[in-house]
């Protein structure tokens, strides 16, 4: 009767083994595991939002310690992405701002106060 009991219990354990395994693969579980300790944040994110395409996030990365555009900077992304606002901590509009930034810009810029250009990708001081 132990032993019934001992093999039911040893079975259901086995089955409940098998199933939690197949659920971790079929969700990928190992693989993302795998990658966030294989690649640092900043390239993840980079990776997903773009460097000077999408969202622009590694430009705006980049040179957010250097000019300081923490709510004081335009982003204008003229594809349809969302805000690239919350790179910088800013969650609002604002009026009165210092940069104006492009992100992966079609438009030839020709412009004096063009701080810096990484491919399609403009920080432009505001006057």
């Amino acid at each position: 009767m132990l032993d019934l009991i001992k093999k039911k219990i040893d079975n259901e354990f086995i089955f409940k083994g098998i199933l939690l395994l197949f659920l971790l693969i079929q969700s990928n579980f190992f693989l993302n595991i795998y990658t966030l300790i294989k690649h640092p944040f900043k390239d993840r994110m980079i990776a997903n939002y773009g460097y000077c395409d999408n969202q622009g996030y590694g430009f705006i990365e980049k040179f957010k310690t250097k000019y300081n555009l923490s709510n004081n900077s335009k982003i204008i992304n003229k594809h349809d992405f969302p805000s690239s606002h919350w790179f910088i901590n800013q969650f609002s509009e604002i009026k009165d701002y210092e940069y104006i930034i492009h992100i992966d810009s079609k438009e030839l810029i020709s412009d004096e106060n063009i701080l810096e250009q990484n491919f399609n990708c403009y920080i432009i001081k505001n006057d």
